[in-house]
């Protein structure tokens, strides 16, 4: 996404959008993982702190992305390697800040990790993709009204 003239509001949204992806499926995991191997050792507990440290981490990775934008013209696929490539490492520069894995941390761990970075990104990827589109329907809607109402 290329948001150059718009501002740094969409990144916002963005943050907002995997805030409440990651929130969601970090909640649905820990169930999962509780009913199914009866501990919650891969995903952690969600606390009002966690709550509010997430949402600190979606907020830094949404400026990061903005930045990124407006320094990098780049094709798409290399966009997203790199957005994929700023999200993992600032998650997991917070998480061993912030105490989110588990000590010792392996491999396990990270292959979960990656996991939910992929998804959270990829499901935020395509919800704004859906909004773009929609927004688009809704000027080119009201361009042809106009275009119309002026022969």
């Amino acid at each position: 996404m290329n948001y150059k003239k718009i501002g740094v509001m969409p990144y916002l949204i963005i943050a907002c959008v995997s805030y409440t992806c990651l929130t969601v499926t970090m909640s649905l995991m820990c169930i999962l993982e509780t009913k199914f191997f009866g501990t919650s050792e891969l995903s952690m507990n969600i606390s009002e702190y966690i709550v509010l440290e997430l949402f600190v981490s979606t907020v830094t990775i949404g400026l990061l992305m903005y930045i990124q934008d407006r320094l990098l013209n780049t094709g798409l696929w290399v966009q997203m390697a790199i957005q994929i490539t700023l999200v993992s490492i600032t998650v997991f520069s917070l998480g061993y800040l912030f105490h989110w894995f588990p000590t010792p941390f392996k491999t396990k761990h990270v292959i979960f990790v990656v996991v939910e970075i992929l998804l959270v990104y990829f499901v935020t990827y395509a919800i704004m993709m859906l909004q773009n589109k929609r927004t688009s329907d809704k000027i080119n809607k009201i361009i042809k009204e106009k275009r119309r109402a002026s022969k």
